[in-house]
């Protein structure tokens, strides 16, 4: 049988225009690595990003000049924020603020429960007992969940982890930062032992934020994708008789 000639026409175009092209060849992906001319073009851009996840678990990183664990990166990020005097004071401008943000925060939380008349955010014993009757009912040896009024033992948790883990980065921020003013008063075994508890509480901080912290404020089926109730103050009545069934029953007896 014979085939059509415009059938096949196309398929010699298509060769004919393929032949025509230059056939110079392009420079591997090495090239640029190895010096070899991969053509008349100019320098390549490249975005070398470097992964010494492995690395950390090594006392040295082997980087050249003997850079010691964590050195590297610590050049890095001083020489994008300006150098290490930069560095210096935005971080301890940072820890003012944040000591008198949390002093403004501490007078205002006991005016206000002093006027209202209301502790709730303190724990109490149910706390505790609330806490090990959610592990057993997720564990299936308990059939009744725990009911929680204005706060569950979690909201307190983490408010007070938060005000007992910031003011313990406050002491040894100021500890750190007058370090001579403090041993005219204190044993100079504060220093090194303020370093350790500094930087170690805000490892801790920001484990608890990038886990708990972010689970429930954004990722739990409940509050998805984020929990507004921190702009607005407020939650639904579907979700306030879910979460809270001791408030949503007083609040109800209240207002009958």
């Amino acid at each position: 049988m014979k085939r059509s000639t415009k059938r096949g026409l196309p398929a010699l175009l298509l060769c004919a225009a393929a032949a025509s092209v230059s056939t110079q060849s392009t420079a591997e992906d090495i090239d640029i690595f190895t010096g070899a001319s991969g053509g008349a073009g100019a320098d390549p851009k490249i975005l070398i990003i470097l992964d010494n996840t492995s690395n950390w678990a090594r006392q040295s990183q082997q980087w050249p000049g003997g850079l010691a664990q964590g050195q590297s990166e610590a050049r890095a990020l001083n020489t994008l924020l300006g150098g290490i005097d930069t560095v210096r004071w935005l971080h301890r401008m940072a820890g003012i603020v944040l000591a008198a943000l949390a002093i403004l925060h501490l007078v205002v939380s006991v005016v206000l429960a002093a006027t209202r008349g209301s502790w709730a955010i303190v724990p109490v014993r149910a706390d505790f007992t609330d806490a090990v009757q959610t592990l057993r009912y997720y564990l299936g040896a308990s059939d009744e969940h725990p009911r929680f009024d204005r706060y569950d033992y979690r909201q307190k948790f983490e408010y007070w982890g938060l005000v007992l883990g910031g003011l313990l980065m406050i002491v040894t921020g100021f500890i750190l930062y007058l370090p001579v003013l403090v041993t005219r008063v204190l044993p100079a075994e504060l220093i090194p032992a303020a370093k350790v508890a500094h930087s170690n509480e805000g490892l801790l901080a920001f484990l608890v934020v990038i886990t708990w912290h972010v689970y429930n404020a954004h990722l739990s089926p409940d509050v998805f994708p984020f929990d507004t109730s921190i702009f607005t103050g407020r939650i639904s009545r579907k979700r306030l008789e879910h979460e809270h069934p001791l408030e949503a029953a007083r609040l109800a007896r209240r207002h009958d």
